[in-house]
C-alpha cells in the first residue's frame, strides 16, 4: 500500500467520522418548547423538542430573563431584560429549526414541510449573539403577547424597545443573524418612562405609564393622537379591516376606548382599582384581572358603545392565557387550578387541579404558554423545577364568533388533562415555541 493510498483512506475516515459526528447533533421533532430558567447562579434558556416532551439542551444566558419570543420564521429566539444586573443585554439564540444562514453567500433553502405525523430533523440551538441595546443600562423589551417578537405586519419590520432612552428600533430579520451586527432601519421617539408599543394597522400604539398618556404613532414616527390616561398600562387592538380599528388602553379607573385614531376617545369606567392589562378572549371582547379581586373586567369594543362589566370568577387568579382561535382563555387560580374560560361570556367551562396545596406565593406560580393549535397548554411550576404538558379539548359546536347580544352555545364538551410531567430543575417560567414548517392541508 503505497504512502499516498494511506493518506487518502485516512482521509475518508476523517471525513466518515465529521459526518457521524455532524450526524450526531441531528435531532428529530416538529417544534421546540423554550422555556426561560431563571435560576440566579446559572440562568439559561431549556430546550424542551416535541412531540417527544424530552429536554435536550440547556442554553447559558448572561443573566436572567422577562422577556422571550420567536421571530416570524422560527429560526431566531429574543431574549430581553437581564434585570439582575446593570447591563440589560438582548441576547439572540438560533432555534435549530432553519440552517444557520450565511451573512453573505448562497442561501441555505428551509426544512421541506413535514406532512402530517412526520417529524423532521433539527440542529441544536445556539446561543448566535448577545449585545447591549443602547448603553446596556436600560429597561428594553420587543416581544409581543408572550409568545412573539413583535413584529409589524403593515411594516414589514420587527419593533424593539428601549424605555430609559424613550427609543423603538424597527429591524429587519436578518439583524438577528448571528454573523451581522445589529443595525436598526429606523428608529422612533417617545417620551423617557414605562411604555410598550403594539401594532395597530398602519400604525402602533403606546401606552405610556411615565407620562401618564396613550400614544398612536405612524411610521416615520409622528405621534399622531395622544389621549391622557392616568397610570396608563395596558393595550390591546381590535383590527377588523384597515378602515375599523380599535384600541383600548388601561387607566385609573377608566378604560379608554379609542376608534381608528379620532381625536377623541372614550373613558368607559372600570372600579377598582385599574386595569393593568388585556386578555383576547372572542374577537371585540377583553379581560382582565387582578390576584386580590374575584371578578374579571369584560371590555367589549364590538358595538357602536363601548362596555366594561364585572363578571364573577372563583378568585385568586395569578395567571391567564389567550386561546384566540377557540374563544377561550385560561387561568391559573391560588387554589391550585387550571381553568377555563368562555371568551365571550366569562362563563368556567372546565377545570383541571395542577396543585392540591396551590400555589401560595410567586415563587411558586406557574407561567403558561400554548401550542399554535391550542391543542396543548404548558405549565411552568417554577418552586418545583417542572413543566406540565396539558391536553385541550374544545368542544366542536362552540367554535365560532357570536356578534354583539348573541347568547353563548350551550356546555360544549370542553375539557383539559394533564398528560405529562417534565422535570427540568432550575427556576422554570415563560416559554415560547419554534415550528418546522408544515405542509397545508389539502
Amino acid at each position: 500500500m503505497t504512502t499516498r493510498t494511506v493518506a487518502l483512506l485516512a482521509l475518508i475516515a476523517l471525513a466518515q467520522g465529521a459526518l457521524a459526528q455532524t450526524n450526531t447533533q441531528w435531532r428529530r421533532g416538529r417544534s421546540r418548547l423554550f422555556i426561560t430558567d431563571n435560576a440566579p447562579a446559572s440562568p439559561a434558556v431549556i430546550v424542551v423538542d416535541l412531540p417527544a416532551f424530552n429536554l435536550t439542551q440547556r442554553v447559558a444566558v448572561p443573566g436572567i430573563t422577562l422577556q422571550m419570543g420567536v421571530s416570524l420564521d422560527n429560526a431566531h429566539l429574543g431574549v430581553f431584560r437581564n434585570r439582575d444586573n446593570d447591563q440589560h443585554l438582548l441576547s439572540i439564540i438560533s432555534t435549530g429549526i432553519r440552517g444557520l444562514l450565511p451573512a453573505a453567500g448562497p442561501r441555505v433553502p428551509p426544512p421541506s414541510p413535514l406532512q402530517s405525523g412526520e417529524d423532521g430533523f433539527m440542529r441544536p440551538a445556539v446561543l448566535a449573539k448577545s449585545f447591549l441595546l443602547v448603553n446596556g443600562s436600560d429597561a428594553i423589551g420587543g416581544v409581543e403577547g408572550g409568545r412573539n417578537l413583535v413584529y409589524h405586519e403593515a411594516w414589514k419590520l420587527y419593533l424593539a424597545y428601549a424605555e430609559s432612552h424613550g427609543t423603538i428600533f424597527a429591524y429587519r430579520s436578518d439583524h438577528l443573524h448571528g454573523a451581522t451586527a445589529f443595525k436598526p432601519v429606523a428608529s422612533m421617539r417617545l417620551p423617557v418612562g414605562h411604555f410598550h408599543v403594539l401594532p395597530y394597522g398602519d400604525f402602533f400604539i403606546a401606552p405610556h405609564t411615565g407620562v401618564q398618556k396613550a400614544f398612536i404613532v405612524n411610521r416615520s414616527g409622528r405621534t399622531v393622537r395622544e389621549y391622557n390616561c392616568s397610570a396608563c398600562h395596558g393595550s390591546a387592538a381590535y383590527v377588523e379591516s384597515p378602515k375599523r380599528m380599535t384600541a383600548v388602553f388601561g387607566c385609573n379607573g377608566t378604560v379608554l376606548v379609542v376608534r381608528n385614531t379620532e381625536a377623541i376617545g372614550v373613558h368607559v369606567p372600570a372600579f377598582p382599582p385599574r386595569v393593568g392589562s388585556f386578555m383576547y378572549g372572542a374577537p371585540g371582547v377583553f379581560w382582565s384581572s387582578t390576584a386580590t379581586q374575584p371578578f374579571f373586567w369584560r371590555t367589549d369594543v364590538r358595538g357602536d358603545v363601548p362596555t366594561v362589566t364585572n363578571v364573577t370568577h372563583r378568585g385568586n387568579l395569578i395567571r391567564m392565557l389567550d386561546l384566540q382561535n377557540h374563544s377561550r382563555f385560561v387561568a391559573v387560580h391560588r387554589d391550585g387550578n387550571l381553568v377555563m374560560y368562555h371568551g365571550d361570556t366569562g362563563a368556567e367551562e372546565t377545570s383541571l387541579m395542577l396543585r392540591e396545596a396551590g400555589f401560595p406565593s410567586n415563587m411558586t406560580a406557574p407561567f403558561l404558554q400554548s401550542d399554535a393549535d391550542e391543542v396543548t397548554i404548558y405549565v411552568t411550576v417554577p418552586g418545583e423545577g417542572a413543566v406540565h404538558m396539558v391536553s385541550v379539548k374544545h368542544s366542536a359546536h362552540d367554535d365560532h364568533d357570536h356578534g354583539p347580544g348573541d347568547h353563548a352555545d350551550g356546555e360544549g364538551a370542553a375539557s383539559l388533562e394533564l398528560v405529562r410531567t417534565l422535570v427540568v430543575g432550575g427556576l422554570p417560567m415563560s416559554m415560547t415555541l419554534a415550528y418546522m414548517p408544515v405542509a397545508k392541508a389539502q
